[in-house]
């Protein structure tokens, strides 16, 4: 485990300036880079939460905010999760 500039703790799986982590444990915690404070501008991160074949994964969160900027009508922040399953070697990915 490391825990980078970014102020997550996880198994990095990029280059030192990715935001790329796995985690494979079956509890923990995860955080956006450098929380309670904000976070580099232009940051994209890749969170991998691995489970075994048919183990179910719970996300909870205790707090969740999104940065809205100045352009009111669109929200600069964003989540996207995904179920990823291998089907026959490949990868297929289907948004939740």
């Amino acid at each position: 485990m490391v825990n980078l500039d970014f102020g997550v703790t996880g198994e990095s799986i990029g280059t030192s300036n990715e935001c790329l982590f796995r985690f494979r444990s079956p509890i923990g915690f995860f955080n956006s880079p450098r929380y309670p404070a904000n976070y580099p501008l232009d940051t994209n991160c890749t969170y991998f939460i691995e489970g075994r074949p048919g183990q179910q994964i719970l996300i909870h969160f205790e707090q969740f905010a999104l940065y809205v900027g100045k352009d009111e009508d669109r929200c600069k922040d964003w989540l996207e999760i995904y179920d990823v399953f291998q089907d026959g070697g490949d990868e297929r990915l289907v948004l939740q």
